[in-house]
């Protein structure tokens, strides 16, 4: 049962948080983004490993967070979210999307909106290594 605060679905994925953890960042079809800050009380790590092609698309992720319940339930949503995505499906995932599946209470937005610019950091990085036409090196 929720917690006044809380939704059933953001306690489940906070309690069990899916795909936490991570890649070997210097794997060639890794892309791997760290915002936040421990002074503000929340820093989310997302890794996208990416099959190359036309297009390019998520083929697993992988996530470590420090920070509140809603923040940890946000990445472990956002992770499920992001599999089988293209890049371009994966850039249009937005924190307001997280916010309302996992009814985030108001004061609680702030991970959420990290976790997308997680996404959208991490995407940088891989396409940053990938420019349009070279595909990764690793095999797929």
């Amino acid at each position: 049962m929720a917690s006044p605060e809380y939704s059933d679905l953001l306690l489940e994925h906070s309690r069990h948080p899916r795909n936490a953890g991570a890649f070997a960042a210097s794997a060639p079809d890794i892309g791997t983004a760290l915002v936040g800050s421990p002074e503000n009380g929340a820093v989310v790590q997302l890794q996208i490993q990416v099959q190359a092609g036309l297009p390019a698309q998520i083929r697993a992720v992988r996530f470590k967070a420090y920070g509140d319940t809603a923040t940890i339930a946000a990445a472990s949503l956002m992770t499920e979210w992001l599999h089988g995505k293209t890049l371009d499906e994966a850039q249009q995932l937005t924190s307001s999307q997280l916010v309302q599946a996992l009814g985030v209470p108001p004061a609680r937005v702030f991970g959420a909106m990290l976790v997308q610019d997680a996404v959208r950091s991490a995407i940088a990085h891989y396409t940053c290594q990938h420019p349009a036409g070279q595909p990764s090196t690793a095999l797929s």
